[in-house]
């Protein structure tokens, strides 16, 4: 419930953040108001709803390592069908962070510190996986945080409303002096003893609790196990405070306040977040699609450099042979200037030779006339 407050404190943010232009704001509809109605219809359930727990508490359970739940008449809700009572207690460990947040729910409520000695606190949640299945701390370091943590918080909501509203229990002196220690308690909320109410602690109803064994704790949780034993020692040594404190309550509301700003603006950095992954998301779809299209365009582009590739290919090899052609025409080139140049000289020995001739004959002619005259 101690959520479910500061989501009622987001509501009523957003249900007045136009000022008169939210309904919450034009009917005069206060915070106080706000949670004070979910706090009554909590407490209208849980009354109205008695009867249902009541009924499971009496069927028979088996614990997470097979022993069975205590079934008693020390632990019945209501004695009788007459039974008029109207309240009821909630024990939930994280309630130590909530006080302030709880207090706007019920207003009236009381809140009961109790404090135990720290040592038996982490064995016993180191243990409690053996009860009920669950691991409540991987080590003891953890442990020891934890409840260093949740005491701070309940100091202070000590501090912040005084006794009258947090009221501090030591567990050792309600098993050793159950009657006074009950009788503190029941004073406190208003309620008027009754031997029955001790009645359930002679029975034993956390089956974690088990003694502190050095063994659990490494020697790396040396320093956290000295600064949680002295503020146990602190607790154990300093008493309640006597009165409230304005500032330290103030300072409860302010961290409230804080959270539930946190959280109303994570809602709406979580939309802003929801609304940029959906614009990124029609970006990425665009740059897929266009991705796409160029892989396609890629891919014909490849397949074009492949047949260029081959039309190179075909064309050196084309090159290659003309190459080879022209080498052949050169040198039958060079053969036929060759036979041209001997049949040349041929040529001019025979036009040499016919010349003489030529020589030959014409002085034999001229000689032939000069035999012939007289």
């Amino acid at each position: 419930m101690g959520d479910f407050a500061q989501q009622i404190a987001i509501a009523y943010r957003i249900g007045t953040a136009r000022g008169e232009r939210s309904q919450l704001s034009r009917l005069g509809v206060g915070s106080d108001d706000f949670f004070a109605l979910f706090g009554r219809s909590i407490n209208s359930l849980i009354l109205s709803h008695r009867e249902n727990l009541e009924a499971k508490l009496i069927q028979p359970r088996v614990l997470a390592r097979g022993e069975p739940v205590v079934n008693s008449s020390s632990f019945q809700i209501t004695r009788s069908t007459s039974d008029s009572k109207q309240r009821w207690v909630d024990g939930t460990p994280e309630y130590s962070f909530s006080v302030c947040a709880l207090r706007k729910l019920f207003p009236d409520a009381r809140f009961i510190h109790v404090v135990r000695n720290v040592e038996e606190v982490v064995s016993s949640m180191l243990h409690f996986e053996r009860v009920a299945g669950t691991k409540l701390v991987s080590c003891a370091r953890e442990g020891y945080q934890y409840w260093m943590h949740s005491v701070r918080a309940c100091l202070a909501a000590e501090q912040a409303y005084g006794p009258g509203v947090v009221h501090r229990l030591y567990h050792h002196e309600l098993t050793r002096e159950p009657q006074r220690s009950l009788g503190s308690v029941l004073d406190f909320v208003g309620e008027p003893f009754s031997a029955s109410c001790v009645e359930p602690l002679a029975e034993r109803i956390n089956s974690s609790r088990v003694g502190s064994h050095s063994s659990e704790h490494s020697d790396s949780d040396t320093d956290i196990r000295s600064e949680a034993m002295r503020l146990w020692q602190e607790i154990s040594g300093t008493p309640a405070p006597k009165g409230p404190s304005l500032g330290a309550a103030e300072n409860l509301e302010r961290s409230f306040a804080q959270k539930v700003d946190y959280a109303f603006n994570l809602n709406s950095e979580h939309t802003t977040a929801q609304r940029r992954i959906a614009e990124l998301q029609e970006e990425l779809a665009e740059h897929t699609a266009w991705a796409i299209r160029s892989n396609k365009d890629l891919t014909q582009r490849d397949k074009r450099i492949v047949q260029l590739q081959e039309e190179v290919a075909d064309r050196n090899s084309w090159a290659r042979n003309l190459s080879k052609e022209v080498a052949r025409l050169d040198s039958l080139i060079i053969q036929l200037q060759r036979e041209f140049a001997e049949r040349s000289a041929w040529a001019l020995e025979l036009q040499a030779e016919s010349t003489r001739k030529d020589a030959l004959i014409m002085n034999l002619q001229a000689r032939l006339q000069e035999s012939a005259q007289p």
